[in-house]
């Protein structure tokens, strides 16, 4: 039988046809990360068991086996999931894309698993989807070892919010100076919208300290193009179908 888990909090990430009326479940949990599992006759049985592992509901899952591919052995569902709709599901489906493309197997990530759920409860409320979404990635990538320092530059010198940085490909800032042309700036990050990601990082819901809606604009433009730029060079040219979902729906929104 190899190890057997017991009652695991976990989240399912995505879910396949497998044989004739099996699945095979992708799963984030607490205590042993992502793990894949099979779920023998789901689409036969008379248990419901593929009805309850759906996406964005808690689950308490066992399983064994000693192969990295293990057999799911009971569901049990202890609360309702989270109410994820228009953007704030595509949003959903993102977080769990990046889950399954950057988290290793079997490998603990306790504080991610917290994230993620907050993130989703987060996305099934009033908080804007990019604040959630920049929050997550971040601490994601800080999780996983990746993420960049956000409070000083490649010589160890605070980050100043009036200058401008280039993100070097040891994930470091370097500093490009003062000016705002646009042949200085071409790729660089303001140290403001950099220090403002730290921010949000740490948890804070507001954004910015300036009153600007414009400013405010601009810092989540470059933040996100910051975080995407991270995420890509982790993902290695595999595309994210989220992404293109979320586009959809704002091209979509935009013509209404």
């Amino acid at each position: 039988m190899g190890s057997v888990v017991e009652r695991e909090a976990a989240y399912v990430l995505h879910r396949r046809p497998f044989k004739e009326s099996s699945l095979i479940v992708d799963v984030f949990s607490m205590s042993h990360g992502r793990v894949s599992l099979v779920v023998k006759g789901a689409l036969k049985s008379k248990k419901q068991t593929a009805a309850s592992l759906q996406v964005f509901r808690p689950l308490l899952l066992s399983w064994s086996g000693r192969s990295e591919l293990k057999n799911l052995r009971e569901v049990e569902v202890p609360s309702e999931g989270f109410s994820l709709k228009g953007v704030a599901l595509y949003c959903g489906y993102y977080l769990n894309e990046l889950l399954l493309n950057l988290c290793p197997v079997n490998e603990a990530l306790p504080e991610t698993f917290t994230y993620y759920a907050s993130a989703l409860s987060s996305l099934s409320s009033d908080t804007p989807p990019e604040i959630v979404l920049r929050h997550f990635e971040y601490k994601l990538l800080a999780g996983l070892g990746l993420a960049p320092e956000l409070s000083v530059d490649s010589t160890g010198r605070d980050l100043d919010p009036q200058h401008y940085y280039h993100l070097s490909p040891d994930n470091t800032f370097l500093c490009v100076g003062r000016s705002e042309s646009s042949a200085q700036r071409s790729g660089a990050y303001s140290g403001a919208a950099i220090v403002a990601l730290k921010r949000l990082g740490q948890g804070e819901k507001l954004l910015y300290d300036e009153p600007s809606q414009d400013q405010n604009s601009t810092h989540a433009v470059e933040q996100k193009r910051l975080m995407r730029q991270l995420i890509d060079k982790q993902l290695y040219g595999r595309p994210l179908k989220s992404r293109d979902m979320i586009k959809q729906w704002f091209a979509l929104k935009g013509q209404k």
